[in-house]
């Protein structure tokens, strides 16, 4: 994992300790890393306004409302990761909605010292989706470009009404994606 790819966190837990203890394996692992704090849903909702985290950890349950709530709404705005950092979730119905709701993975917080580890599994799988995304986009515009050409050359020409508005429909298709 690149490392410098990853300064500002956003950790969304209640409690106390568990808040020490994320603090610590994170400055252990990531020492310059900026870590910002809120304790509810709440203060989630004011800090998002002003603060672009490249990751956010989450406690499934806080005092008014739970973590897939806040999931959604990231999910809905943006394409920032949300890892669950819990002592709710298990193998069953509550881990699979999170994973389904688009969480990017979840820790145990009786299993927190592979934290590090899983941070670093889901920042490299989102790396790889923003370049895959950059290649896709530069091969719609590669593709729109060479379609410009071909109409260009072939307008000229008599009888090639048909052809250019296929390459035209084709266009603007792409613009769709």
């Amino acid at each position: 994992m690149n490392k410098s790819r990853l300064q500002n966190i956003l950790i969304i837990e209640d409690q106390p300790n568990d808040i020490d203890l994320i603090k610590y394996y994170l400055k252990k692992a990531f020492p310059d890393l900026i870590l910002n704090i809120a304790q509810s849903i709440q203060e989630y909702r004011e800090k998002i306004e002003w603060l672009t985290p490249d990751l956010v950890l989450s406690d499934f349950d806080l005092p008014d409302g739970n973590g897939l709530e806040i999931l959604l709404e990231i999910k809905e705005k943006s394409d920032i990761p949300v890892i669950f950092v819990s002592g709710t979730l298990d193998e069953g119905t509550i881990a699979g909605d999170a994973i389904l709701g688009g969480a990017n993975g979840y820790v145990l917080k009786d299993g927190m010292r592979h934290l590090p580890e899983q941070i670093g599994k889901v920042m490299d799988s989102h790396d790889e989706k923003i370049e895959q995304e950059k290649k896709r986009k530069k091969t719609i515009n590669d593709i729109k470009l060479q379609t410009q050409k071909v109409i260009a050359m072939v307008q000229p020409l008599n009888d090639t009404e048909q052809i250019v508005s296929i390459l035209q429909t084709n266009l603007s298709k792409l613009d769709e994606l």
